[in-house]
């Protein structure tokens, strides 16, 4: 279901809508910056996972391209098949090679960020479902029953109404810190066709190449 903060699937998601319903959507309204911010918060758990699977492949391999190799792969199709076809998958494979490289270091940089960012919440409650929805992955459902239990002075159990809140408070004090950093100008709206339309913001790479000249 699509609603102001977001695609949500289970049905504490539901309930909390209904709640944005009841109390009115201006309250919990997100302008596009937020929006943007939202994305990045969303996909920041899923970044993790490929950080850690590219630093797992990286440190276990046992052989990488090197210039020899390339070299040697470039005389060897020219040999054995004469076609310019293979020569040009091996230059697609280190243009690969070398783009995966960048996006590793675009996530790496961006999770530090994030990790900071999110740490520096001033509400309890706020910072808390923060990590447990965007740094940890857990549901919707997992987090607010979480919080609806108690669990210090300073993380007193909180209803399903006040879980909403809290969380759009997190998102937009995220974004408020990311525009500073100038970060959420990497955040572009995604005018692809097909599947991509489901998305609806993507990470600019070309954009990130810009800010870190």
């Amino acid at each position: 279901m699509s609603s102001l903060i977001g695609e949500e699937l289970d049905p504490v998601a539901e309930e909390s809508l209904a709640i944005i319903e009841e109390v009115g959507r201006d309250k919990y309204a997100l302008t596009e910056k937020e929006r943007r911010a939202e994305f990045l918060l969303k996909f920041h758990p899923t970044m993790i996972k490929l950080i850690l699977d590219y630093e797992k492949v990286e440190n276990t391999k046992t052989s990488s391209l090197s210039q020899d190799d390339i070299s040697n792969a470039y005389g060897h199709a020219k040999r054995e098949h004469g076609r310019e076809l293979y020569t040009d998958v091996t230059a697609n494979t280190v243009v690969l090679k070398h783009k995966k490289a960048a996006i590793y270091s675009l996530y790496k940089q961006l999770s530090e960020i994030l990790h900071i960012v999110i740490n520096s919440i001033n509400d309890a409650h706020s910072k808390k479902i923060a990590e447990l929805m965007f740094i940890k992955g857990h549901r919707h459902s997992y987090v607010s029953s979480y919080l609806s239990k108690g669990y210090s002075s300073d993380l007193y159990a909180i209803p399903l109404g006040t879980f909403t809140y809290k969380r759009i408070n997190a998102i937009k004090e995220v974004a408020s810190s990311l525009e500073v950093l100038g970060i959420l100008d990497l955040i572009q709206k995604n005018e692809g066709t097909g599947r991509c339309k489901k998305q609806q913001y993507r990470i600019d790479l070309e954009e990130w190449s810009a800010y870190e000249e």
